[in-house]
């Protein structure tokens, strides 16, 4: 059997969630508000909307490899979702607001 389905199998549902995250807007900064979070329990990714749209994106797309593949390390996480982000976005791909 494939690990990698079965593991797929195991995790929740995956939800979306824009909200703030602290008191002030993500800036980067240690100590500073998260820009996004991941709960593998609950399959609940918060993405703080405060950011720029385009930097929003790479924390969606960030949080979405988290979710998807667990066990990397988070250097490869953030290089992989810079990196994927910024091809999508220089497509034209955004966000929709409904």
């Amino acid at each position: 059997m494939n690990p990698l389905k079965t593991m797929a199998k195991k995790n929740p549902k995956r939800t979306i969630r824009f909200v703030n995250l602290g008191k002030e807007a993500p800036n980067g900064k240690p100590g500073g508000t998260p820009f996004g979070d991941f709960d593998p329990n609950t399959g609940v990714i918060r993405v703080d909307p405060r950011q720029k749209e385009d930097e929003l994106f790479d924390t969606l797309v960030h949080e979405l490899i988290h979710a998807a593949y667990p066990f990397l390390i988070e250097d490869s996480v953030h290089k992989g979702a810079t990196s994927i982000s910024s091809v999508l976005w220089d497509l034209g791909y955004r966000r929709t607001h409904k």
